[in-house]
């Protein structure tokens, strides 16, 4: 666990964390039915099967404390 994601946890109020162990793939690339690719990252546990899947859009890009806030925060609670 970093020590942003111990902090923003701790701001959020969240509950405790399943894993710290998160994978992250980056890059994704989405195809729109206009033609346009859009990219995307996927955040996961590395153990567990069958998790449930959280989609967050966001206008401020995927980098950053928006990055780490939505996708490390939640994989880490499964």
């Amino acid at each position: 666990m970093t020590l942003i994601s111990r902090v923003l946890s701790w701001i959020a109020r969240l509950p405790p964390a399943d894993t710290y162990d998160v994978a992250v793939q980056r890059d994704i690339p989405i195809s729109m039915p206009d033609g346009v690719v859009l990219l995307a990252d996927h955040h996961y546990p590395r153990s567990g099967d069958n998790q449930p899947t959280l989609l967050v859009r966001s206008p401020y890009g995927r980098a950053d404390v928006w990055g780490v806030f939505f996708g490390q925060l939640f994989a880490e609670r499964g």
